[in-house]
């Protein structure tokens, strides 16, 4: 980190997941760090008992003694430590920034794609640990694999999510990345127009040194087509078979799953994963090539692979009680919702009950067909009103049209609730029975509290 100088830096918006992952690893490399957010929560307090100095609330007076503000997309410009910092000539960078000058400064590692970042980069940074590589790692959840959602290396790698969603990986330039898939999501920052998206994920992939490499899942035709003019040394990975990387002989379990993973037709390594789902193999056969690129071990991989058990709303089996199992999963897009369900349904038993809450007018509007088709495998399926995280309302745009359209396409009943905890929890353990998977998911701010709620009702229930 050559380029951040400066010795305090005050993070704005601190208890964000990418926030806090660069202070905790700033923290560790010796910068005076202290932030400010509206709530504290288990990451903050983290970075408190580390020795950083964490505001609730929003004030100028925060700014004390620091050289550089840190700031994220989620702090409006009108913030008053914003205009403190503007006030005082403070160094001002947005999180992109910070993690981008993080990233190329060093043999960067970038994971980017419309869905499976953060499982892939945790996957990625624990195996290459495990390998004995002791890479920097930044993710975008809790990983207790991680023991958080960041960890300090001294080896020469540093692995983070590359963030589409503003742009933001543009400012990256990495020695390797891992192009997970391409699709139609945050159009509101692409003027609705998903061409715009697709160059952009072209630009990034041309922002990889020329001595570097890529590793693109071409079972996405997006990336199949970039690759062919690909500025550096590419290789793919998928189920088709093209792919350079593939896995053969696949066995699914309620937990895990194993396969053979193939180079160009030679076998290179027997995989025994601690979780479930194709979406997984795809995740792990990302990492291995990766790692093999790299020049490691391929056996080192697959053994390190093989500790990973998730990171924390990415499938997080809550717990079982009276035969009823819950789990909560961060999916929003219609594709992470599809894969989830797929995966509920390996878990063995009657029935899928999912509850859902859309996240954004903007997505639930340029998605909504494929919203429409994302809830085949959910057996019931509760939706709620939309969370808007900042958004306007869009006429047209709510919960009630998603849930007649759903029932038109599906001929299915869809139950629509308020978001208030207690009703949903309640019509939930009016509906489960033994044998049934309830599946809470949403990118909801508090969505997880719902799932953990729900499985203590089930526990306390006569």
């Amino acid at each position: 980190m050559k380029h951040l100088i400066k010795k305090h830096v005050h993070f704005v918006g601190i208890a964000g997941m990418g926030m806090s992952a660069i202070a905790r690893i700033m923290l560790e490399r010796g910068y005076i760090v202290s932030g400010s957010d509206l709530r504290s929560t288990e990451l903050t307090d983290n970075l408190e008992r580390m020795g950083a100095t964490i505001y609730q609330g929003h004030k100028s007076e925060n700014l004390d003694g620091a050289e550089m503000v840190v700031y994220s997309s989620a702090v409006p410009r009108d913030n008053p430590e914003i205009r403190g910092a503007e006030q005082a000539n403070l160094e001002i960078l947005h999180r992109a920034d910070a993690l981008a000058r993080i990233i190329n400064d060093s043999k960067g590692l970038a994971v980017a794609g419309a869905h499976g970042k953060t499982t892939t980069t945790s996957m990625l940074g624990l195996t290459l640990a495990a390998c004995g590589q002791d890479p920097t790692v930044m993710v975008g959840a809790f990983s207790d694999d991680l023991a958080g959602n960041a960890r300090l290396g001294r080896g020469p790698y540093v692995v983070a999510e590359a963030d589409e969603s503003d742009h933001s990986f543009l400012k990256f330039e990495p020695y390797g990345t891992i192009i997970t898939n391409v699709e139609p999501d945050h159009l509101e920052n692409y003027d609705g127009d998903y061409s715009k998206l697709v160059e952009a994920y072209r630009d990034f992939l041309d922002k990889v040194r020329p001595e570097g490499f890529s590793i693109l899942c071409t079972d996405d035709p997006i990336l199949r087509d970039m690759q062919k003019n690909a500025k550096h040394k590419s290789y793919s990975y998928g189920f088709n078979p093209e792919a350079d990387y593939r896995a053969f002989n696949l066995e699914f379990s309620p937990t895990g799953c194993t396969f053979d993973i193939c180079y160009r037709g030679d076998k290179l390594a027997e995989v025994n994963l601690s979780v479930t789902g194709e979406h997984n193999v795809l995740n792990a056969l990302a990492v291995l090539a990766t790692g093999h690129q790299l020049g490691i071990d391929i056996h080192c991989l697959a053994q390190g692979l093989g500790n990973f058990h998730g990171a924390r709303r990415r499938f997080q089996r809550i717990g079982e009680h009276n035969g009823i199992l819950v789990i909560d999963d961060y999916a929003h897009h219609p594709t992470e919702i599809r894969v989830t369900l797929q995966a509920a349904k390996l878990q063995n038993k009657e029935r899928v009950v999912a509850f859902f809450q859309p996240k954004r007018y903007t997505r639930t509007k340029f998605l909504f067909n494929e919203f429409t088709e994302a809830f085949h495998d959910a057996d019931v399926l509760i939706l709620s009103e939309i969370y808007p995280f900042g958004e306007a309302p869009i006429p047209g745009i709510t919960s009630e049209a998603l849930k007649d359209a759903i029932e038109e396409k599906t001929g299915r009943d869809v139950i629509l609730l308020p978001y208030r905890h207690s009703e949903i929890v309640k019509k939930l353990l009016e509906i489960l029975k033994p044998g049934d998977v309830a599946m809470v998911m949403g990118a909801g701010d508090d969505v997880a509290d719902l799932a953990k709620k729900l499985f203590s009702a089930l526990k306390e229930k006569k």
